[in-house]
């Protein structure tokens, strides 16, 4: 039984070792329909793999969990409980308990968070050269400076803008893809970018100063619920009716002139007529808009969505620096710029294809998860591995108060925890064990910045390369780390469950 939960989670932890720290590489998956995924997110890489056996399971939904509840850190979980169930099989074989290696595990984890919450540092959450640095930690590896700088000031800048009293809602940022030019063309839209061009070619295709009508209803004569069919024997009935048709799209579209509007963003459809009328009018329109982007544009520019002609009024209006038809590559889409005030942004990710445009969109979106954490609790502690260092350091040095069998446990507790630092180091090109001895020395000398990561370098100063990380997420991989190791150490065997078999008849039972 513990060979199976060993070598389920060294599977696991080997696939995403080679993710970690700035040097981190990335994972090709293909799944069994062909398609390919590129990533360097060890989130990622969990959401696409299929496994069957039930504790390689377990570790996925652990790390599935944490990234749901945080954004990030999951590598980091991944690795270290991989480590402690190795340790913990390691001292379960040399005759300790599973109960003990747990009960030290437990008091072990009490001292590191300990550690971490006393090395972690208060910040200010309108500080844009920290916000940097937290979202340019967590951008990690596989990526030029220049490509790493630009994702981390996209983040910072998004989070500036829609963030307010100490929250961040990511519902605020949209994001899209549009294969294409390079990365460095990405581009952040104060307001909202839709995939849609206007309805009619007549329309102009520039409007500043914009007033802007969101239509909840559509621009076109009612229809019935079911097909019915209408005959004429007199030929002027018809030309009458159709007149009154037009004669009622032309009132939509007068009462949308009285009102002032120079753009209609409009949720369902816009009869041909009256895209007619409205460009004769100079009014732009897009149609059949997402409902989520139409809230999204009712934040931006102040307007409000109705959902009949007679609530139309000015007061009803939002404002929009401009509303602009433009050409992303080979399509065209409308940009509803609301300007610094907007309370809406949207980044449109760009890339040389599909799958480094995906890659990219992941990476900002752990930025941002981490900002949204610093800003929640504002504390982080220092990353490239120093802070696991201290914590590992301070766990033996209550390991040799305790005593006993438990301070063998929370020794290895230690090395487990050493295991982010070693990879980190590895993964920079550098041997991990003379790094971690070296990391060890600057760390009892009161060197407590140390740390490692770098390819310039075996060890660096984390301060001063500005290596930031939320106090909220060390902590939550950490003990989610410790949690479903000491879950699976605890398991004796794995049972299939049985069919449940209905009582035979006239038994009770």
């Amino acid at each position: 039984m513990r060979n199976h939960i060993l070598v389920s989670s060294n599977v696991i932890s080997d696939a995403l070792r080679p993710l970690l720290g700035p040097c981190g590489r990335l994972k090709l998956i293909m799944d069994t329909f062909g398609d390919v995924t590129v990533t360097g997110s060890g989130a990622a890489v969990l959401e696409e793999v299929d496994v069957e056996h039930p504790v390689a399971k377990l570790i996925v939904e652990m790390g599935k969990t944490l990234n749901k509840e945080v954004g990030d850190g999951v590598t980091t979980s991944v690795i270290i409980s991989s480590e402690l169930i190795k340790r913990g099989v390691a001292l379960a074989g040399q005759g300790i308990h599973p109960t003990i290696v747990t009960q030290g595990y437990l008091k072990a984890a009490a001292v590191a968070i300990r550690v971490m919450e006393k090395e972690a540092k208060k910040v200010n959450t309108d500080d844009r050269k920290t916000l940097f640095h937290v979202a340019r930690t967590a951008v990690g590896g596989a990526r030029s400076e220049q490509e790493r700088d630009l994702l981390a000031e996209l983040a910072v800048e998004a989070a500036m803008r829609v963030g307010e009293k100490g929250k961040l809602d990511l519902d605020r940022v949209k994001l899209d893809k549009k294969s294409g030019e390079v990365v460095p063309d990405t581009i952040l839209v104060e307001g909202v970018a839709l995939d849609k061009e206007f309805v009619h070619p007549a329309m102009p295709k520039l409007i500043s100063n914009a007033k802007v009508a969101l239509l909840d209803f559509s621009l076109e004569i009612k229809k019935t619920e079911f097909d019915e069919k209408l005959k004429f024997k007199d030929p002027s009935a018809l030309k009458g009716f159709i007149e009154e048709e037009q004669t009622t799209l032309r009132n939509i579209v007068a009462k949308l002139r009285e009102s002032g509007a120079n753009v209609v963003l409009c949720q369902k459809g816009i009869d041909d007529f009256v895209q007619y009328l409205l460009a004769k009018e100079g009014i732009s329109a897009v149609r059949r808009i997402k409902k989520s982007d139409m809230e999204k544009i009712a934040l931006a520019t102040g307007a409000k969505s109705i959902t009949n002609l007679e609530e139309l009024t000015p007061s009803v209006l939002g404002r929009a620096e401009s509303v602009e038809e433009r050409k992303l590559g080979d399509e065209k889409w409308s940009f509803v710029r609301a300007g610094k005030g907007a309370k809406v942004v949207n980044i449109i990710f760009r890339g040389a294809n599909d799958k480094i445009v995906g890659e990219t969109e992941r990476t900002f979106k752990k930025a941002l998860n981490m900002l949204r954490t610093v800003m929640k609790e504002p504390k982080v502690v220092l990353g490239g591995g120093a802070i696991e260092v201290e914590a590992s350091r301070e766990v033996r040095h209550a390991a040799r108060k305790e005593g006993g069998k438990v301070s063998v446990v929370m020794e290895q507790f230690a090395d487990s925890v050493e295991a982010i630092p070693v990879t980190l180091a590895r993964n920079a090109g550098w041997k991990g064990e003379d790094v971690e001895a070296r990391l060890r020395a600057a760390h009892a000398s009161g060197k407590r910045s140390t740390g490692t990561g770098d390819m310039s370098s075996e060890i660096i100063d984390a301060a001063r390369a500005g290596l930031l990380e939320p106090l909220t997420m060390k902590k939550a991989a950490l003990m989610t780390a410790v949690e479903t190791a000491v879950s699976l150490l605890r398991i004796d065997r794995i049972a299939a469950a049985s069919r449940f078999k209905a009582p035979a008849k006239g038994k009770e039972g």
